[in-house]
């Protein structure tokens, strides 16, 4: 685990207890395997009775034929409970993003009148960044930008400039493409843009939103289907069907 991977569970731990944690939990619990492991341990006991199975009625001919039958039964049931542990995930992971985003979401109770005075600050504080970006013909230029705005924002403790330049970092990486940027200008700017928006959480949220936005970013990837675990489902029924043909 290298030290990116320690902040953000650092981060994410400082929730401990809550009900966002225990949503975020029960995705860190699903493997998307669940359905097959049952399914085979499950048809590992119907075929053990019915192989034990004694007396002049039961025929080896007969007992493949209820294996092939009860393993095909079972296939069905647990395909459906793949599929329905998938779809029950995406839930949890959509609810939780709304509910991060609702958490993070800093306008939830102001007044119409301190919204839309926010509004016109960050209008003002987008016509700075970009009237400075504008300017930038190379990428060093742009990174000095960046820098020199992150340090005015610790230095003054503006947190409202640190805040808009933490929720608008793509535009330093669009002024990139607009001068053409590649190659080590561009990696110097992936890693640039990573440390000076950890600078920025930290000067600018409190704890709660910063375990919120490590988790955001944790789970903003997350889906899953039922495809994995139904495929060595198939595979299992395949070599039950020729063993026990």
């Amino acid at each position: 685990m290298n030290g990116h991977e320690n902040a953000v569970n650092e981060h994410i731990e400082y929730l401990k207890g809550t009900d966002t944690y225990r949503q975020y939990k029960k995705l860190t619990e699903y493997t998307g395997m669940e359905a097959s492991q049952a399914f085979f341990s499950e048809l590992d006991k119907e075929i053990e009775k019915i192989e034990a199975l004694e007396g002049s009625l039961y025929t080896q001919e007969g007992k493949n034929a209820a294996i092939r039958e009860k393993t095909q039964e079972l296939a069905d049931k647990h395909y459906s409970e793949g599929d329905q542990h998938a779809n029950q995930y995406n839930q949890i992971v959509m609810d939780l993003n709304k509910s991060l985003e609702k958490k993070l979401a800093a306008d939830n109770d102001m007044s119409e009148f301190e919204a839309n005075k926010r509004l016109l600050r960050n209008t003002e504080y987008q016509g700075k960044v970009k009237n400075e970006l504008m300017f930038a013909r190379s990428g060093r230029q742009v990174l000095e930008i960046l820098s020199d705005m992150v340090n005015k924002v610790e230095v003054t403790e503006n947190k409202a400039f640190g805040r808009y330049l933490l929720n608008n970092l793509y535009l330093f990486s669009e002024q990139m493409d607009k001068i053409g940027a590649e190659g080590n200008e561009r990696a110097l700017l992936a890693g640039n843009l990573a440390n000076n928006k950890s600078k920025l959480e930290n000067l600018v949220l409190s704890k709660p939103d910063r375990a919120y936005k490590a988790m955001q970013e944790e789970i903003k990837n997350k889906w899953a289907s039922g495809g994995a675990s139904n495929q060595l489902i198939k595979m299992r029924i395949e070599r039950i069907m020729n063993k026990y043909k």
